[in-house]
């Protein structure tokens, strides 16, 4: 029922605030077309070849929340995925990619990946 839990560190020096370490919504999803698993997602919307909205249940309080993920295609060999996020993140929606990246140069192509988790921490509304 508490608002804050202050919770003390290894060493006893420190204190961390419980509810701003905690992942506020994940989805677990096979290239746009089915959700496996999800927390506070109410929705995915499948926008094209590797692009991808999570639609948030519950808000997010502002756009600086952040988005982490892995991705790839189960079973496969290939390395070289990774989710690049959209600069439009927004309080209901984060827009991902993912993508296949060809060299070091940074650049890559939408590619669908048979395995997307992204996790997502930030202050709820």
């Amino acid at each position: 029922t508490a608002g804050s839990i202050a919770v003390t560190g290894e060493g006893n020096s420190t204190t961390t605030n419980l509810q701003q370490g905690l992942n506020k919504a994940f989805i677990n999803h096979n290239a746009g077309s089915s959700i496996r698993d999800s927390f506070n997602v109410g929705s995915l919307t499948d926008s094209g070849t590797g692009d991808y909205k999570t639609n948030f249940t519950n808000s997010f309080s502002n756009n600086d929340y952040i988005a982490d993920g892995i991705c790839g295609n189960v079973g496969g060999t290939v390395t070289h995925y990774w989710v690049g996020a959209e600069a439009d993140y927004t309080t209901t929606d984060c827009e991902l990619k993912t993508l296949i990246v060809s060299d070091t140069s940074g650049g890559g192509t939408n590619t669908d990946s048979t395995l997307v988790n992204t996790s997502f921490s930030g202050d709820l509304a």
